[in-house]
């Protein structure tokens, strides 16, 4: 194939997946800390521990700066992070182990965008375009430390370039 065909190829996928979106039909494994309710809305998740490690994550993202010193940190203090399994005989479940570089930034930034989603699925489903007044939690308490952790990781990607 050339080049020109895979760009085309490539932007029809890109396409199929916005038009899916739209619709509200597009399914997305959403990080910790955020899960489908039985309606099919993304919610936060319900289990006050895991609520209670990723406000800690934010809180010490904020105030170290980086997501490998909030690593750090939750080592220093021995601390454990949830994840969730997403395939075999134990999907779904929690799970808790060290937090890593990885994790901090998959929390960032795919917690954004499930909130975007959320917000745009949302908008579909009620048609008043507002998700934070059907979940407060999730737009007071949550929207503000993901937007602060992504746009801080842009900028430290930025100059490190």
């Amino acid at each position: 194939m050339s080049e020109a065909e895979l760009h085309v190829l490539r932007a029809r996928l890109r396409g199929g997946i916005l038009n899916k979106a739209r619709r509200g039909e597009l399914v997305i494994s959403p990080p910790v800390g955020l899960i489908y309710n039985c309606e099919g809305a993304l919610v936060l998740d319900p289990d006050k521990h895991v609520q209670q490690c990723l406000r800690l994550l934010f809180e010490t993202f904020r105030s170290t700066g980086s997501a490998m010193a909030t690593v750090k940190a939750f080592q220093r203090q021995g601390l454990q992070f949830p994840r969730r399994v997403r395939t075999g005989a134990h999907k779904g479940d929690l799970v808790w182990a060290a937090l890593g570089h990885t994790q901090v930034s998959s929390v960032c930034a795919r917690g954004r965008a499930c909130l975007d989603h959320a917000t745009t699925v949302g908008a579909d489903r009620e048609g008043d375009g507002s998700v934070a007044r059907h979940h407060p939690t999730m737009g007071q308490d949550m929207e503000s430390p993901w937007t602060h952790m992504r746009s801080r990781l842009q900028r430290q990607k930025r100059l490190s370039v």
